[in-house]
């Protein structure tokens, strides 16, 4: 599964970004794409098929306060957008 975590800053993104790595968990900061907004947004993208590190994410992401949105990759041949994704871990 792949997560997607969108913030107005860079700072914001970096911070969480540094928070998940100490956590040893693999993310990247990148913008946010363009099909979820048109703003000059950051997002932290995360590739994870363990569906237990779902908790220790929103974990980490409860401690960070600048945070606008949660999506999942969704790949469906060859397209790929991304849909939101509730902050309970339950799909939207």
């Amino acid at each position: 599964m792949t997560l997607l975590f969108t913030f107005n800053t860079i700072s914001a993104a970096l911070d969480f970004e540094s928070s998940l790595q100490k956590r040893g968990v693999h993310c990247k900061v990148i913008p946010v794409p363009r099909s979820l907004s048109m703003d000059c947004g950051y997002s932290v993208i995360v590739e994870k098929d363990d569906e237990d590190c779902k908790e220790e994410l929103f974990k980490t992401l409860a401690g960070h306060a600048v945070w606008t949105g949660v999506y999942r990759r969704v790949i469906e041949g060859q397209n790929e957008h991304y849909e939101p994704f509730s902050i309970l871990g339950e799909e939207s």
